[in-house]
């Protein structure tokens, strides 16, 4: 018996050093950044470093399903997962198995390397596993029994998943003395495998896997046989090459047919996405998002190796192009409208005809002094604060999310019965943009069907809590199972016909939360708007083509649209507006669905698609807060219109500023600059900045408007408290949190003093 080899201090450190699982972290710091690029990017949206503006970090700690934060909204999530790790382990297998052959002498050899690969995964677990405890702690107040309730959710949808996985792999996976029928003691064991009696199995029209080659091997010392034990990497020098690429091919065909199934199953989901129980969490979404990207990534590059980043590259230009022929384009539709005859035309010779329609202005104009008075009658009828020449009251409506939709309702409902009722009565007009516009919506639906409807009571709490809903979730997941590849659902409205997307899951699920009230049509609010019954409402969504405004109203607007100046002045001016109605007459534009032009004034980048509309050449628009957030530059230009009417018929205008966060704020000294962020400070700041630009342009035309408008104009403001150490996120989605910062902030001593200013105005 030959006596072992006492074991050195440099073997024990290179046993230490090349452990497999140490060796897995460093080939995915030098080879696989992609890989790496999503435990980064989740890393960074857990600890609140990415996106936190946004709330993403809350979409983790604190999923909501079905409305809840619950059981089972933190098990979807540890399903998704479970499902995520997974994919990152079949695809690390796939980029790098065949350089730790030794892994095919192994029992099980994926289950191995996917033990050992577990580093990222389970560092990943604790964070998130800390971050919940201290979100549903400090910010929450849980108790430890439901913090106990969600992690065992969230671990056992994770386990779960991670077990089926396996034990797919365990009937399918070989190692190389399974794959050739041989076993360790066999002595014939050389010629059963005989580099010449192997033969590769025929390649098939439907084998997704390309076969491997030779790679340059990584040296491993030792490796995590079990969760408790370590081996030394048993020898796999005498085995041929041939055997080691079988075993790999055979295992990675199996693992691509893994991927196919998940990839089949998210298809299969996108079928039922209109069933509320499939409207998974959105942080769900955003993992399954990141397992299609993986997935995909992971065929190139087991394909095409070297190649890959190039041909990436190249589809992504093809897909670019080919995007430009109408069969390979996904167009956002405005639904109700005419997209199958002739196109509107958007040129600016048409432009310049409508602007300057002086029959059209004349018309318009006159018809709105009749929307004036009809405003001023029913006001001193119905009013109980009756007034000879009553306050002219105007809600502007800041955007920003389901946080300004909520507290626009909130603090209007509170002015409201501060007020016995009578602010509603006395608003004459509300605009404004994105968010702020969908809460001021649905309570003046809700006003109008109240003077119908005695039973009906806009102060219900119910209604309150509808408008704070998530509405994150089914975007999320239909940007995750349809809108990113293949859009193959249809619906038709009216006569119309449709493409399924997260535009129309956004309107869909808006009127689930809602109760479907705001199911209707803009040409519904021609006549209520007209007699003067409830305050008009004026949208203007941003043209992304010019950045020209698109004002939408069920009135006919064309007064908003000219903008030739007086004789005094000489200047070619630039057509600024365009109204919506007269553009698109022939295209249906009356017909269109009230909660497309909620959707076109609140398109936020990204998250929504920019709906396109019908003309030549095509448009397309966006969020009305790009150009005039707080609805000041249509305000303003409504007064300046109707100047004379309003010093003659009003006591003054009221101008009520909804706005989701304080106007002034203290500047914060910054801290000196990496080379980074002094490059990306430009763009950051501007984007930062863009709504205190806007206000301090609305400042300067509210003191020129001194100048023209011979009466008072008060500005009240309602503020959100918004702060940087305490923000509300800038998302379709609100954690209970927020939602109670929001209803908290009608008491703030500003807003107070705001209510009792707004009560002595119109009192």
């Amino acid at each position: 018996m030959t006596p072992s080899m006492p074991i050195t201090f440099r073997n024990r450190l290179a046993r230490i050093f090349f452990f497999f699982p140490f060796q897995l972290v460093l080939i995915h710091i030098k080879r696989n950044h992609i890989l790496l690029l999503f435990w980064i990017l989740l890393f960074g949206f857990m600890s609140g470093n990415l996106a936190s503006r946004y709330g993403v970090t809350y979409l983790f700690v604190a999923p909501e399903y079905l409305g809840e934060v619950g059981f089972w909204s933190y098990f979807i999530i540890g399903i998704s997962l479970g499902s995520f790790i997974i994919t990152f382990n079949i695809a690390s297998y796939s980029a790098n198995g065949s350089r730790f052959p030794f892994i095919t002498t192994l029992n099980r050899p994926f289950l191995k390397y996917a033990s050992n690969n577990s580093i990222l995964p389970l560092l990943f677990i604790s964070f998130y596993c800390y971050f919940i405890i201290s979100f549903q702690i400090i910010d929450e107040s849980q108790s430890a029994k439901s913090i106990i309730t969600y992690l065992s959710a969230l671990f056992s949808g994770t386990i779960l998943t991670v077990a089926f996985s396996y034990i797919y792999f365990f009937s399918t996976n070989k190692n190389i003395f399974s794959l050739f029928g041989i076993t360790q003691d066999d002595e014939k064991w050389r010629e059963k495998t005989n580099p010449q009696n192997i033969q590769n199995p025929a390649r098939k029209w439907w084998s997704f896997q390309a076969p491997l080659t030779y790679t340059r091997e990584w040296r491993v010392e030792t490796y995590l046989s079990s969760p408790y034990r370590i081996r030394l990497a048993r020898g796999h020098e005498h085995y041929d090459r041939g055997m080691i690429i079988r075993v790999f091919n055979q295992n990675h065909m199996n693992a691509t047919r893994f991927q196919v199934l998940i990839l089949a199953l998210l298809f299969i989901l996108g079928l039922f996405r209109d069933n509320k129980f499939f409207q998974i969490p959105a942080g769900a979404s955003i993992l399954l998002i990141f397992n299609m990207l993986i997935i995909i990534t992971s065929v190139l590059q087991t394909w095409l190796r070297g190649w890959s980043n190039l041909i990436l590259v190249g589809l992504l230009i093809l897909v670019n192009q080919l995007s430009t022929y109408p069969k390979f384009n996904y167009t956002n539709f405005v639904y109700g409208m005419n997209y199958s005859d002739k196109k509107a035309d958007y040129s600016n010779d048409n432009m310049i005809k409508l602007r300057d329609d002086t029959v059209a202005y004349t018309r318009d104009f006159n018809k709105n002094l009749e929307v004036l008075n009809n405003w001023r009658l029913n006001n001193s009828m119905n009013s109980i604060m009756r007034k000879a020449k009553p306050k002219l009251v105007i809600i502007n409506a800041s955007g920003g999310g389901l946080r300004s939709a909520l507290w626009t309702f909130h603090s209007i409902l509170r002015a409201d019965s501060l007020l016995k009722g009578e602010l509603l009565n006395h608003t004459h007009l509300i605009t404004g943009s994105s968010g702020g516009m969908l809460g001021a919506a649905y309570i003046r639906e809700l006003y109008l069907r109240s003077l119908t409807d005695s039973t009906l009571n806009i102060y219900n709490p119910t209604y309150r809590a509808n408008i704070g809903k998530d509405l994150l979730n089914a975007i999320s997941f239909t940007i995750a199972i349809n809108d990113l590849f293949i859009r193959f659902q249809n619906f038709n409205d009216g006569k119309y016909i449709y493409t399924k997307d997260r535009g129309y899951t956004f309107e869909r699920h808006f009127n689930e939360n809602t109760e479907g009230i705001l199911d209707k049509r803009l040409k519904d609010y021609a006549e209520p708007e007209a007699k003067g019954i409830i305050p008009l409402m004026f949208f203007a969504p941003v043209i992304t083509n010019d950045a020209r405004r698109l004002l939408i109203s069920s009135q006919d607007v064309s007064y908003l649209v000219k903008n030739t100046p007086l004789e005094n002045v000489t200047n070619n001016a630039l057509h600024e507006s365009v109204e919506f109605r007269k553009l698109f007459n022939n295209q249906d534009a009356d017909n269109v669905k009230f909660t497309s032009v909620l959707r076109m004034s609140a398109t936020f980048p990204y998250i929504m698609p920019n709906p396109t509309l019908p003309s030549d050449p095509s448009i397309s628009v966006m969020d009305a807060g790009l150009r005039d957030n707080f609805g000041m530059l249509t305000t303003l230009k409504y007064i300046y219109t109707f100047r004379n009417w309003i010093s003659t018929n009003t006591s003054g205008v009221v101008i009520i500023e909804i706005r989701d966060r304080f106007k002034e704020y203290n500047f914060q000294k910054s801290n000196l600059e990496t080379t980074l962020q002094s490059l990306l400070t430009p763009f950051g700041a501007l984007y930062n900045n863009l709504t205190t630009v806007q206000t301090y342009n609305d400042d300067d035309l509210l003191m020129y408007a001194s100048a023209w408008f011979d009466g008072t104009i008060d500005i009240i403001p309602f503020q959100l408290k918004n702060e940087e150490k305490d923000p509300i996120s800038l998302s379709w989605h609100l954690t209970e949190k927020e939602k109670k910062q929001i209803y908290e902030a009608v008491n703030l001593p500003q807003n107070k003093e705001s209510f009792w200013k707004l009560k002595i105005l119109l009192e």
